[in-house]
């Protein structure tokens, strides 16, 4: 329950309330009516495009929401936003969406229950198989099974970034059945490799961003082969995870990390799994920088 702040001296964090939450309402989700009371909170951050991803927020936390709503429209997306997990569910009823950015602790229906309910075949959400991301101001390292167990396809910790929101949400929407518009694959390949980022990084110096990618290039094969034979092996895994991070590669990334942390787990099985996946990326990413020597 939120504490009443006009019952306190705090009028300044009332008023910043009122506001972001005024500035989440501008417009209500047409297709549906949302169970009244003062938790209810239904907002849509634009009006999707035909052929665009349309990603549903389901977060109690109008903070979380106005952060989640500036980051998605950074990368293009368009995103629907409920207050918890009830409300999703409803909405998904009435409403095909390309992902689910579910956050774990809400009122009424939590992250946990709701991903239940969209995997059960019975119940009436027309996609039972979207991708569902677990948003969690909790997590701990180690407990990712948690969020698999539940239905979930990945997680991301809070306080959510650009660069952990790009490369999880990419990730899945690439691999979603039926996200291949041109849009998506545009989206896509931008934040498979960052390369605005990479270079405000570098001060715009184009010269030195051709010889980073063209070291990367060069290593990146021998360090996917060192890998992939000696699979168990967390420092192979965290030499790929750190050339991800620092060129920009925001898809590969998060891949060679759930590797480090299974090899650090001695969870040989999961860390087998996921090394189809990283050579998947890799593949893609390595197709991107060669177009981009090629330009240069």
């Amino acid at each position: 329950m939120k504490k009443d702040l006009t019952k306190t001296s705090d009028f300044d964090a009332y008023e910043l309330q009122r506001r972001m939450e005024d500035q989440l309402k501008t417009s209500e989700l047409s297709a549906y009516t949302p169970t009244p009371g003062p938790e209810s909170a239904n907002e849509t951050a634009s009006k999707p495009v035909t052929g665009q991803i349309r990603i549903l927020v389901a977060d109690d936390n109008t903070v979380d929401r106005i952060v989640a709503k500036s980051l998605l429209h950074k990368l293009g997306y368009h995103a629907d936003f409920v207050s918890n997990g009830e409300e999703a569910v409803r909405i998904m009823a009435k409403r095909h969406y390309d992902m689910v950015l579910m956050d774990c602790v809400m009122p009424v229906m939590d992250g946990f229950e709701a991903t239940g309910v969209i995997r059960d075949p019975a119940s009436p959400v027309l996609d039972h198989q979207v991708p569902v991301i677990a948003m969690t101001a909790g997590f701990v390292e180690g407990h990712e099974a948690k969020y698999m167990d539940a239905g979930m396809n990945d997680y991301i910790a809070k306080p959510i970034t650009l660069p952990k929101l790009a490369a999880t949400v990419t990730k899945l929407v690439t691999l979603h059945p039926g996200n291949n518009s041109n849009n998506t694959a545009k989206n896509a390949g931008n934040l498979i490799f960052d390369r605005q980022e990479l270079a405000e990084r570098l001060l715009n110096d184009e010269s030195l961003l051709h010889d980073v990618i063209s070291d990367f290039l060069q290593n990146l094969p021998q360090q996917l082969e060192d890998l992939k034979t000696s699979i168990d092996t967390p420092i192979l895994a965290h030499i790929i995870k750190d050339s991800a991070m620092a060129i920009g590669a925001n898809e590969l990334y998060p891949l060679a990390m759930k590797i480090e942390i299974a090899a650090k787990k001695h969870d040989h099985e999961e860390a087998v799994r996921l090394m189809p996946q990283l050579e998947e990326a890799a593949a893609r990413l390595i197709a991107i920088l060669k177009d981009e020597v090629r330009k240069h």
